[in-house]
Order: C-alpha cells, then sequence, then structure tokens
C-alpha cells in the first residue's frame, strides 16, 4: 500500500507540474480560455492566470521536494475547487463547447463532467495524501526512480487515452456531418 501512496503522490506532482509548464508555454491561449469561461472580468485574467501558475508550480515542487504534506493538500484543494466551480459554471449555464484549460495531459477540448468528478477525486487524493504523507515521502533514493517512471508511465497512459477520446469524437462528428448532408440531399 505504502508504494501505491508514492506512485500516486508523484503522479499528483508530475500533473501540476507539466500542468504548469503548459500553461507557461501557450500563455495566450490559456489567457484566450479563461476569458471564455465568461467568469472573470477582462482585467483580471492576467492576474488570475498569473495565481494559478505560482500555485501550480508551488504544489508541485513542494510535492516533489517534501513530499505531500496538508499545506500542499490545502493549495491543492482550492485550486482544483476554484477550477471545479468554473467548469461546473459553464457546464450549467450548457456551455460545453469549451476547452477546460486544464492543461498537459489532462487538457479537454470539450467541458464535461467527467471533469467535474476527475477533480474531486484528485482532491480526495491530496487529502489521502496529506494525512499518509510521513510514511509516503517519495524521496526514497532508487525507488524515486522507479516510482518516477510508474507515474511517467500513467501519465503517457493518460495522454493516449486522451488523444484516442479526441480523435474519436471528431470522427463521430464527421460521420454526423456526413448524414446530415447525405439526409439533407435525399430530401
Amino acid at each position: 500500500m505504502n508504494f501505491i501512496f508514492k506512485i500516486m503522490a508523484m503522479t499528483l506532482s508530475l500533473i501540476f507540474f507539466t500542468t504548469f509548464i503548459s500553461k507557461v508555454i501557450n500563455w495566450k491561449d490559456y489567457k484566450q480560455t479563461i476569458a471564455s469561461y465568461k467568469i472573470i472580468p477582462p482585467k483580471g485574467i492576467s492576474i488570475s492566470l498569473l495565481f494559478f501558475l505560482i500555485n501550480e508550480a508551488v504544489i508541485a515542487l513542494s510535492a516533489l521536494l517534501v513530499g505531500w504534506r496538508p499545506f500542499n493538500a490545502v493549495m491543492a484543494t482550492i485550486l482544483l475547487l476554484i477550477y471545479t466551480i468554473a467548469i461546473s459554471i459553464n457546464l450549467l449555464r450548457g456551455r460545453k463547447d469549451l476547452a477546460c484549460g486544464c492543461g498537459g495531459v489532462l487538457e479537454s477540448e470539450r467541458l464535461h463532467y467527467g471533469l467535474v468528478i476527475r477533480n474531486l477525486l484528485f482532491i480526495i487524493a491530496v487529502v489521502l495524501l496529506s494525512f499518509t504523507s510521513k510514511e509516503n515521502d517519495i524521496s526514497d533514493g532508487w525507488l524515486t526512480i522507479g516510482i518516477l517512471l510508474v507515474s511517467v508511465a500513467l501519465l503517457l497512459i493518460t495522454a493516449v487515452i486522451s488523444e484516442f477520446n479526441q480523435v474519436r469524437n471528431q470522427f463521430r462528428h464527421l460521420i454526423s456531418e456526413d448524414r446530415r448532408i447525405h439526409d439533407g440531399i435525399k430530401l
């Protein structure tokens, strides 16, 4: 069980780190994504993105260096709650054709309730890790390399599944467009 917690800790740390890197690289895209949510006033978008970036970097780096502590759990929970509330607001508004703005391997082209469930599971995971952090530090020498490799593999699997889902959705869209065109010709 200890090994599973260590993998979970490393994987969550890497998720926050890759999300941070993705948002830094695609700064303008993420500003547009935040604006598309229509929750934050235009003047607050850059400040909000900077807030998200700083928090994601602090969470990832401190979790990688000292393990998941209550401090990390509180910061991650607040950040994940903000993201979850923003997604939920737009879903309740019926606005699903927005990128989630999750970044990295978690990015989704459309909003859906699965993102809300995923974020709630992440919150449960970070809280659980904060209570078990003393026994589950991820900096145990050579074991860390193995844990890192397993975590990277999990992230790669997640990325492949995400890409597959996006291609599948695009394919479904093309089929439905073709059917509409075909049905239009019959009439």
